[in-house]
C-alpha cells in the first residue's frame, strides 16, 4: 500500500466534482489503468480523504 501513489488532484476531483456513481467508476478505472487491486486503492483513498479533509 505504501507504493500506491494517488495524486491529490485526483482525490479532489472525485470528491468535489463527481457524484457517488461517477466516483465509483473513476476509482475502478484508476485501479485498472495502474494494475492495482481496487480494494487497496479504496483503502488508500479513504485515508487520503481524511488527511485532505474531504
Amino acid at each position: 500500500m505504501v507504493a500506491i501513489q494517488i495524486p491529490k488532484p485526483f482525490i479532489k476531483r472525485i470528491f468535489v466534482f463527481c457524484d457517488k456513481e461517477q466516483r465509483e467508476k473513476e476509482i475502478t478505472e484508476f485501479a485498472q489503468r495502474h494494475g492495482w487491486k481496487e480494494n487497496l486503492i479504496r483503502n488508500k483513498i479513504e485515508k487520503l480523504k481524511e488527511e485532505y479533509g474531504y
